[in-house]
């Protein structure tokens, strides 16, 4: 948003309901400020990072996807099957991929099979 110009800014808090006036900084944080408060926000966010992380992850050789692979015990078979494993390992486990000051998502509840 600070790569925005002062008008643009100025429309977005409009936009929002929030105060229009004062300076460029003063627009950007009761931008920001709002924006924390949108629950989608960290969505988007897990989302964004998880497309960047399967981006580098397949853009790595065979060879490092399967040394991570065995890092983190997982059974490697395809590139693509090992990049999501790593993925899914890294969303659960210690190295999760999403915002410090963010609740992790919520775990689906396991339906018993009758």
């Amino acid at each position: 948003m600070e790569s925005e110009s002062n008008a643009t800014l100025k429309e977005m808090c409009a936009q929002k309901g929030l105060a229009v006036g004062g300076g460029k900084e003063e627009r950007v944080a009761r931008l920001g400020e709002k924006l924390r408060e949108d629950p989608t926000l960290d969505a988007m966010v897990s989302k964004d990072l998880r497309s960047k992380r399967k981006q580098d992850l397949m853009a790595m050789e065979k060879k490092d996807v399967i040394s991570l692979c065995e890092k983190m015990d997982i059974e490697p078979w395809t590139k693509e099957i090992m990049v999501e494993r790593i993925i899914a390992h890294e969303s659960e486990g210690s190295e999760a991929i999403v915002l410090p000051d963010s609740a992790p998502p919520a775990k689906k509840a396991r339906t018993s099979k009758k």
